[in-house]
């Protein structure tokens, strides 16, 4: 936390500055009742069984325990993962219940993200629940608490934008280290968009129909794909809104 120390008393960052230790209790309650919701409703039983199916296989723990690539297992990961979410939301014992919901989570999103597609949102998501665990275990060994003190609640929040801010840097890196300039002076954006289309699930052909259009049509494609640059840059400058109030 020394980091967060350092920079709440210099800057002016909306983030932290103005942060009550109310305001961090119903922070932290609600990232972990978002996640208790996105377990329960994550069908990763069904997604197991036909795993064997799929192109792209498992990663990370799932291949040092295949056990867990079992329909049974994967259904019983959800539903633990779903509870323990539910018992950190409710603010008991934070640093080891909010330590076995990221543990959790971040064992499930890995399942997932290895036989699907790297999902932003959701990254930015377990990044915050990560930090907000590292402040528990923060508030355990100095013997306070951000959820009764603003001073470590403003901390807290700090800690939670800036890993969450830094999601949106290493997704802006990755994509310039692997495409370089041409990822913005081709028509990577167009490809990207028809792609994720065509192969996500919940999209229906009516929806293809219209983003094919949008995509071909030249008075809109050209707006996404300045737009593709212009939010690259945001993404690269995402950690200044923890430092100036007008960003």
């Amino acid at each position: 936390m020394m980091l967060a120390k350092l920079v709440a008393t210099r800057t002016s960052g909306p983030s932290f500055h103005d942060a009550s230790h109310r305001t961090c209790r119903l922070f932290y309650s609600v990232v972990f009742l978002a996640m208790a919701v996105r377990c329960a409703l994550c069908p990763l039983g069904g997604i197991a069984e036909v795993s064997d199916l799929l192109v792209t296989k498992p990663v990370g723990p799932w291949n040092v325990l295949p056990l867990l690539t079992s329909p049974a297992a994967a259904e019983l990961l959800r539903w633990v993962a779903c509870g323990v979410c539910l018992v950190a939301a409710l603010r008991v014992r934070p640093a080891v219940t909010a330590t076995a919901a990221a543990v959790l989570v971040t064992l499930q999103a890995a399942f997932l993200r290895g036989v699907g597609h790297i999902n932003h949102t959701e990254m930015g998501a377990i990044t915050v629940m990560i930090a907000l665990t590292l402040a528990t275990w923060a508030d355990a060994i100095d013997g306070e608490s951000a959820f009764v003190n603003d001073r470590r609640a403003g901390h807290a929040f700090f800690t939670a934008g800036l890993m969450f801010s830094l999601s949106y840097v290493m997704a802006f890196m990755v994509r310039v280290v692997n495409g370089g300039p041409a990822m913005f002076t081709s028509h990577s954006i167009k490809y990207w968009a028809m792609r994720n289309a065509m192969v996500d699930s919940v999209v229906n052909n009516t929806v293809r129909g219209v983003s094919w259009e949008l995509v071909h049509n030249g008075v809109t494609a050209w707006p996404l794909e300045v737009g593709f640059f212009v939010v690259s840059i945001f993404e690269a400058l995402a950690p200044l809104f923890l430092v100036h109030r007008r960003f």
